[in-house]
């Protein structure tokens, strides 16, 4: 079996995509309330709640980890949402 050549630009779509799907699903799940959760299908819910995302992201190098992770929280979007959060202080404390 040959050893397959990945593009790092490529390899950094992937991580980029891996950590929004993290936190986006942390994010959703995190804001639902337990009863919404727990009325789901199991199968459903298990994959919200499931780590997959996370646990790949985090089998990548770590040089492209540390780049995904300033590309995401460079996101216009994700700033946004981080100040909404922070306006509201939607995490309780």
């Amino acid at each position: 079996m040959s050893e397959q050549v990945v593009d790092r630009d490529d390899l950094l779509r992937v991580a980029w995509a891996l950590l929004m799907a993290a936190i986006l699903l942390r994010d959703v799940t995190g804001a639902m309330p337990p009863a919404a959760l727990v009325s789901m299908p199991p199968d459903i819910r298990n994959r919200m709640c499931a780590s997959y995302y996370q646990d790949a992201f985090e089998r990548l190098p770590t040089d492209v980890q540390d780049e995904a992770r300033v590309l995401v929280f460079a996101d216009p979007d994700v700033q946004n949402a981080r100040a909404i959060h922070a306006e509201h202080n939607l995490d309780g404390s």
